[in-house]
């Protein structure tokens, strides 16, 4: 197992890479785990965000969706005799 020297081979490591390097190093220390224990936390904030900006726009696509049925109802209400 080694350690990782640049920011740009962590960003190309998989999760379970970087959660095998943390948990190496904690068997060895707990001094430095901080900046896997960082990178691991960015990754799942990452996760989550993405999660929420899909949710949003499909709140966004249904929003728009009933506010035009709502408003074809009202002008069919209106028609009817």
């Amino acid at each position: 197992m080694t350690n990782i020297h640049s920011y740009e081979e962590l960003k190309n490591l998989t999760d379970k890479e970087v959660y095998e390097i943390h948990d190496h190093i904690f068997k060895q220390t707990s001094f430095g785990v901080s900046y896997y224990q960082q990178e691991i936390f960015n990754r799942e904030q990452t996760k989550l965000t993405n999660a929420i900006k899909r949710y949003t726009i499909w709140i966004l696509i249904l929003t728009i969706i009933i506010t035009i049925a709502t408003i074809l109802n009202y002008f069919d209400f209106i028609q009817k005799p």
